[in-house]
């Protein structure tokens, strides 16, 4: 079927129509192309993500598994005895301090009483001598 271009019925509209068709399939296959390379980058940057978050679980499992690892080594050559040891001696010492701070008190106290009443007996003799 050949179209002509001459002015009998209608036939002119057909290369009309022709072109448009062909300037919207053009159109769609640039859209088209457009979706894939774009959904092609969205896959490669998924792929890249999904490989950055599996180096990052390596790396966080690998050094959980280090300091597991030093903790038990610490604990087999009794850190936790001696941890427990420098706790306790430090609680004593603390204990200690506390019962001197106490005495100083009561001391200071009693100085304090011995003061004053040396002070009243002082001026009940100064009056006694006035």
């Amino acid at each position: 079927m050949a179209y002509s271009n001459g002015s009998s019925g209608g036939g002119g509209m057909m290369p009309d129509l022709q072109l448009r068709m062909s300037k919207k399939i053009a159109q769609l296959t640039k859209v088209i192309y457009h979706l894939n390379n774009k959904n092609e980058d969205h896959d490669m940057d998924l792929a890249e993500m999904a490989d950055q978050y599996e180096s990052e679980i390596e790396t966080v499992l690998r050094d959980t598994a280090d300091k597991l690892n030093a903790f038990q080594a610490w604990r087999r050559r009794g850190g936790l005895s001696r941890a427990v040891s420098v706790v306790q001696a430090a609680l004593d010492s603390r204990r200690e301090e506390l019962r001197v701070q106490e005495v100083v008190k009561k001391m200071s106290e009693q100085n304090e009483a011995a003061k004053a009443s040396a002070m009243r007996e002082f001026a009940a003799y100064k009056v006694a001598l006035s």
